[in-house]
């Protein structure tokens, strides 16, 4: 209920303060603000996205570069078991 309230709230005082920019502003000023929002939840969706991107690269190098190293430390291993033997 509490969670309703605040959304109701918000929403209030959005049409407050887009009436108030569209009568001293103008009305393609609120679309502007609209659009400059939209702008902006994308930006922030492609940064999201980039940083889960580097993460799985990271993630994919790191695991790799240990897999190649394991291997060459159990080929080692057998080189040396085979000339020591």
């Amino acid at each position: 209920m509490e969670v309703w309230m605040h959304k109701k709230k918000a929403q209030d005082m959005r049409e407050e303060l887009r009436s108030y920019i569209s009568l001293y502003y103008g009305p393609s000023a609120w679309d502007e603000i609209v659009s400059i929002e939209a702008q902006m939840r994308k930006a922030q969706k492609e940064e999201i996205y980039r940083k889960e991107e580097l993460k799985q690269t990271i993630m994919e190098w790191t695991l790799g570069i240990f897999a190649f190293v394991f291997g060459m430390c159990i080929f080692a291993l057998i080189i040396w078991l085979a000339t020591s033997g």
